[in-house]
């Protein structure tokens, strides 16, 4: 009979060997998810923040247009 514990060992470390490389690729996708959040969660706040200072920038030129309005009459 003839000894097949080396192919037992192989299977054994190449079953191991995949499992590590399906952990590494749900790990990195999760961690590339959690980055894409992050990242667009960031934008928003910025987006928000331009939108802001549009507004102020747009009522401020207005308040400024009407009194050289004014001025001029």
């Amino acid at each position: 009979m003839k000894d097949y514990s080396f192919l037992y060992f192989g299977t054994l470390g190449m079953t191991a060997m995949a499992l590590a490389i399906v952990f590494f690729v749900l790990w990195a996708s999760s961690a590339l998810k959690k980055q894409k959040q992050q990242l667009e969660q960031r934008d928003r706040h910025y987006l928000a923040r331009i939108e802001v200072i549009e507004n102020l920038v747009k009522n401020e030129f207005k308040i400024i247009t009407e009194h050289l309005k004014k001025m001029k009459l």
